[in-house]
């Protein structure tokens, strides 16, 4: 174990605390979608009825980013989660192994 050191107690609280982190954030949309669907549903529905015209954008297609933008701010993260998926990306990107799920 000289040229790979494993800390797996460093691994587990950063799992632990993306877990915490993931949480918060899911509780914090279902609190959000709850209080606009409450509040301007019309809004809610034209944005929720948007996001689901077209398929989940994982690839993120430049095409649909606004929508799904506007749609996480609204608390909807059915198709996907922008966010993540642009903060995750440059790291996937970065992998040798990542051009091959653009098949």
């Amino acid at each position: 174990m000289d040229v790979v050191s494993l800390d797996i107690e460093g691994l587990y609280n950063k799992t632990i605390g993306l877990g915490v982190i993931f949480s918060f954030r899911a509780l914090f949309a279902d609190a959000l979608s709850h209080v606009l669907s409450s509040k301007v549903d019309h809004i809610f529905k034209c944005i929720a009825n948007a996001h689901k015209q077209y398929p989940a954008n994982t690839y993120g297609v430049a095409g649909y980013a606004a929508i799904d933008g506007v749609a996480n701010w609204a608390g909807i993260f059915e198709n996907v989660d922008a966010a993540f998926r642009n903060s995750i990306e440059v790291h996937c990107r970065m992998s040798t192994i990542f051009p091959l799920f653009l098949v």
